[in-house]
């Protein structure tokens, strides 16, 4: 295997990088392993979380992790705002919690919850600590609202979090006696409070051609808006629509799989195919996997499906999404024992967890 596709694998969060690792001594890709733990390569960590858990177990295999730790450690002695951060907090989580004293210091020293995935990063201390990690992520955040009331603001998820682990009454009545006597849990405490739902969309014209016609608005998040409704309720030319977006390679081309598949044209099953295998950008290819997959669910089993799931399994970039894929190939009875095996260590837990209830071999 080369580094490159060693390299592809963890970025994936595939299971396949972790049973390579098991087997066969991974020393000589220890830069590429230490990349992956300073970079966080989930598309969206609020669906997929991050790959600290997944690096974890594969740094098992690693004899000698002090050059890892020692650049996870620097990274967090200047945290920044963003899901590299988030990542290098759970990774220096796990190891405090497997008795590296050096990393739990680090982390109660060194953070300060930013605006945008502050409260993502605190609910790790939850985990570490318990209710004393709740109050403490609780008064970190309340002590950003008070610095800058404007830039930070209470989101809830560390709340949540807290609910889930201890119960909302306990949470609700313990937490507003503390706050009596506390200025930044008092902050934190009226930021739940101030907590609103995200407004909801403003209205689009709900007939097909006014949609069609907003698809040309000069403000680009207009056209996405009118695209996305497009996507879920198409027009009689939805498939004119996005052979369009496809020969423009339009920023909004994101949208073309669910309009080309309107129409259930047999042909448009490989145009999707080569569309997806030719994408270089994550992000599209991703949406084009996802929506391929969807579109495969409806179809009965055969060797064309099933080669599209595989090809999917593969390359697909999102964890979250290659769990509708190895669904797929359950249903069709088609996973491989290979991929059975790998899937077992896959970033994903429902991946983990389907290969793991559905026991025996697969024939």
């Amino acid at each position: 295997m080369t580094n490159r596709q060693f390299r592809s694998l963890l970025a994936r969060g595939h299971g396949r990088a972790v049973l390579f690792a098991k087997r066969i001594k991974i020393e000589r890709f220890e830069d590429v392993v230490l990349r992956a733990c300073l970079h966080c390569d989930s598309l969206d960590v609020q669906i997929e979380g991050t790959r600290a858990s997944y690096l974890f177990e594969l740094l098992t295999t690693i004899r000698n992790q002090r050059r890892i730790k020692a650049a996870v450690r620097q990274a967090l002695n200047t945290p920044r705002d963003n899901r590299h951060t988030l990542q290098h907090f759970r990774l220096a989580v796990l190891w405090a919690k497997n008795g590296d004293k050096a990393f739990r210091q680090t982390l109660l020293q060194n953070f300060a919850p930013g605006p945008e995935y502050g409260e993502s990063i605190v609910t790790s201390l939850v985990e570490l600590d318990g209710w004393e990690g709740f109050l403490l992520a609780a008064r970190r955040i309340g002590q950003a609202v008070l610095h800058n009331p404007h830039k930070n603001r209470v989101t809830g998820e560390l709340q949540a979090c807290a609910n889930w682990e201890f119960g909302e009454e306990r949470v609700a009545s313990e937490l507003t006696a503390l706050a009596s006597t506390n200025r930044a849990l008092q902050a934190y405490s009226r930021g739940l409070q101030a907590t609103r739902p995200m407004p909801e969309d403003v209205r689009f014209p709900g007939d097909a051609e006014a949609l069609v016609q907003s698809t040309n608005s000069p403000d680009a998040s207009v056209q996405r808006r009118a695209y996305s409704i497009l996507a879920k309720n198409p027009p009689s030319n939805a498939r004119d629509i996005a052979l369009q977006l496809i020969a423009s390679k339009s920023p909004h081309r994101i949208y073309a799989l669910p309009l080309l598949f309107h129409n259930k044209e047999q042909a448009d099953l490989d145009l999707a195919r080569q569309l997806y295998s030719s994408e270089r950008n994550r992000e599209y290819k991703n949406a084009y996997g996802r929506d391929l997959a969807k579109h495969l669910d409806h179809l009965a089993p055969s060797t064309e499906v099933n080669n599209l799931l595989n090809l999917l399994y593969e390359s697909i970039p999102c964890s979250h999404c290659r769990f509708k894929v190895v669904q797929l190939l359950f249903r069709n009875h088609a996973l491989p024992e290979a991929y059975r095996e790998e899937c077992r260590y896959d970033a994903n837990e429902d991946i983990r967890d389907i290969v793991n209830t559905i026991g025996g071999p697969l024939r």
